[in-house]
Formats: C-alpha cells, sequence, structure tokens
C-alpha cells in the first residue's frame, strides 16, 4: 500500500514534469509508514499486555480445578483404607464421585481431614 501511494507520487512528478506536484504524495506515503510502524508497535504492545494478562486469569480458572481434582483422589484413597470408619456423609460423596458427578471442597475437605485423624 505504502509502495502504491510512492509509485502514485512518482507517477504525478514525471507526467507534470514538476517536482513540487509529487512531493505532497510521497509525504503522504513516509506520514502513512510511520503511522504503519507505530500503528504494529502499539499492536505489539497491546498483544502483549492481553497475553501476560489472560495467562493469571487462565491459570486462576484451572487452579481450583486441580485442588478439586487432588481432593478426590486423596477422599478416595482414604476412603478405601479407612472403610470402617466413614460416614453416610462420606458414602454419598463417594457415590457421587464415582458417578463422575462434583462434590463441594469443603465436604471433601472436612471428610479428608476426618478421615487421616482416624
Amino acid at each position: 500500500m505504502i509502495g502504491l501511494i510512492a509509485v502514485v507520487g512518482l507517477i504525478a512528478m514525471i507526467q507534470t514534469q514538476n517536482i513540487i506536484s509529487g512531493i505532497p504524495v510521497i509525504i503522504f506515503a513516509g506520514a502513512f509508514w510511520v503511522l504503519k510502524v507505530l500503528g504494529f508497535g502499539i499492536s505489539y504492545t497491546l498483544i502483549q499486555i492481553a497475553e501476560n494478562t489472560f495467562d493469571g486469569v487462565v491459570e486462576e480458572e484451572v487452579a481450583p480445578i486441580r485442588e478439586s481434582f487432588d481432593l478426590e483422589k486423596d477422599f478416595v484413597k482414604l476412603f478405601d483404607e479407612n472403610e470402617d470408619k466413614v460416614t453416610d456423609s462420606d458414602k454419598r460423596a463417594y457415590k457421587k464421585i464415582m458417578e463422575g458427578k462434583k462434590v463441594e471442597p469443603i465436604i471433601l475437605k472436612t471428610a479428608i481431614r476426618r478421615l487421616s485423624n482416624a
């Protein structure tokens, strides 16, 4: 695009045989090029800011899922080790986990704390 504008300026200079007639077009092409370079720099900076911002957001979204998975794994392990000490609430939570349903983390944390002290 910039090259095309500059060529139009050169053609205007050649056809009119007057240098002054092509100068505004060449200046416009130069200004357009400067804006393009500045725009690239600004857009690159904005992309970097967005990447850094969304990295944290994604990590914040994934962390609870990871924590929940670890809690379920720990609960199932303790449930299997202490089957004689489990409560009805533990049995319901275990059944939900085996069915692939979500169990509230507070229930799992409480059960893990109780079963690990048993």
